[in-house]
């Protein structure tokens, strides 16, 4: 009997997910306006690129159950990055160099050609792991030519995955996340003049004077926001402090300046959380357009969802990123106004909710909003106390109880309030305060008599509430 965990996906499993994908669309917990597993477990966003008027967004897939099984990678297509519609199966663990599943990796689009690269989760015979690094090209929704380019690098541990590929001059650079024999994360590179094969170890990623804290480095991404470099990775092992990196794992960034040749990033921030909401990880921006866009997997390793029998994972609003005040503001893109269907009249109590924008402007006094709450009790609490300059979020008193080892709060201190949108989903809360300089993201699994939405603090003048349309076609598609 094959175990539950390693099950290939076949053709002949067409039927079974097909029933499988009926029985979930219905799902009290299914999301309008962010994409879904078709079937199973969703994880780390993979592969964005954007090609012939449409973005292409992959994820980390096991189909059969919502657990972390052996990933393959689904598509998903949005002409607009607020709708979105399922393309089916684009890579299954089925040879050799993944046989224990086809992990992370990304896009490089060169003049017409689109490549995909990626960790190949092998395992011997003895169980012991040989991470490989796979390139392949994206063709008419499928991928070809795959080859291993680089091979597991044995002075490190061998956690090496995630790869990104980028192009300076004549070289083509490799970036890894890797944890060295030490137990200390970092970032791998390797470069070669020819993308397909010749792949040199040109050395490790020195990011002068920065003090690391974490044993593995996870998918790691350099792009450039407003002609500045900016170093994104998810670290393992940083321990909670304060008000920070109180999640299980963190998903960040430095902005600073890369020095590729020399193989240094000289940083001008100090690490800063992507998120300060509960469920963020693993971020990845788009590899070619010319706005600078990124997705999260909202989830998080290692953890444990109420729905997960069921399915379990989503992928967050797509993200636009600008620099101000030397960090970044990060907002929904901006034709997600599109989604709006109809105006609800502001009431303190909003009965029985839909999936909802909350919009606040001009924001002058203490506030508290309770999101799926029974009338004026309990829900998710957003509160904002104006004397302290303190803003929080609250998700002890829902019913359903999610990673309590890790807390129930969390909290930005010194912030002065102005304006906040809410973006409520059947499962899913993303909060944007002030025009990006905080993002919150957050997974709830509200109870049939958690359903109502209580406003106090605020009035119809500064406060605007709109129904939002279901925006991810949950289609059945495999494309096998």
């Amino acid at each position: 009997m094959i175990d539950d965990k390693k099950r290939l996906i076949k053709k002949d499993d067409e039927k079974e997910l097909k029933n499988l994908h009926s029985s979930l669309k219905d799902s009290v917990y299914r999301d309008y306006f962010h994409i879904s597993p078709l079937t199973g477990l969703l994880n780390d966003p993979n592969g964005l690129f954007f090609k012939e008027n449409k973005f292409h967004i992959f994820y980390q897939w096991y189909p059969f159950k919502g657990i972390h099984g052996l990933k393959h990678w689904y598509e998903v297509q949005s002409p607009d990055l607020i709708n979105f519609k399922n393309i089916g199966l684009f890579l299954k663990p089925d040879k050799i160099y993944k046989n224990r599943g086809a992990y992370s990796g990304s896009a490089f689009v060169e003049n017409d050609d689109v490549y995909i690269v990626y960790s190949g989760n092998q395992k011997d015979e003895n169980e012991n792991r040989i991470p490989n690094t796979v390139l392949g090209k994206y063709e008419n929704g499928k991928i070809i030519d795959e080859k291993v380019i680089i091979s597991p690098n044995k002075n490190y541990k061998e956690d090496q995955r995630d790869p990104r590929i980028f192009k300076k001059n004549e070289f083509y650079y490799l970036t890894l996340g890797a944890r060295d024999k030490n137990d200390c994360g970092c970032i791998l590179i390797y470069r070669s003049k020819n993308i397909n094969k010749d792949w040199e170890f040109f050395g490790e990623l020195e990011i002068k004077d920065f003090d690391n804290k974490a044993y593995m480095w996870e998918c790691p991404d350099i792009l450039k926001v407003d002609e500045k470099d900016v170093l994104l990775f998810s670290p393992q092992g940083m321990k909670a402090c304060g008000e920070f990196f109180n999640n299980i794992y963190q998903n960040g960034y430095i902005i600073g300046k890369l020095d590729i040749e020399n193989k240094i990033f000289y940083p001008e921030s100090e690490f800063i959380e992507l998120d300060r909401g509960f469920d963020f990880y693993a971020a990845q921006s788009f590899s070619n357009t010319e706005k600078s866009y990124l997705i999260g997997w909202i989830g998080l390793p290692d953890t444990i969802y109420p729905n997960d029998k069921e399915f379990s994972g989503n992928l967050s609003l797509v993200r636009e990123l600008k620099i101000k005040y030397n960090k970044l503001f990060i907002n929904p893109v901006k034709n997600i106004d599109d989604l709006r269907l109809e105006k609800i009249e502001f009431n303190k109590i909003v009965k029985s909710i839909e999936p909802l924008e909350i919009s606040l402007d001009n924001i002058e006094n203490s506030l508290q909003i309770k999101v799926y709450s029974q009338e004026k009790n309990g829900g998710f609490i957003i509160s904002y106390d104006k004397n302290k300059k303190e803003f929080k979020i609250d998700r002890s008193k829902l019913e359903n109880k999610i990673s309590q080892d890790f807390g129930f709060e969390r909290k930005i201190s010194d912030v002065d309030l102005k304006s906040m949108k809410i973006y409520v989903d059947k499962s899913t809360i993303e909060i944007f305060i002030n025009q990006g300089e905080y993002a919150l993201t957050s997974k709830v699994f509200p109870k049939n008599k958690e359903k109502d939405l209580y406003i106090k603090g605020l009035s119809k003048e500064n406060t605007q509430i709109y129904t939002l349309k279901k925006s991810y076609i949950d289609n059945f598609s495999l494309n096998m």
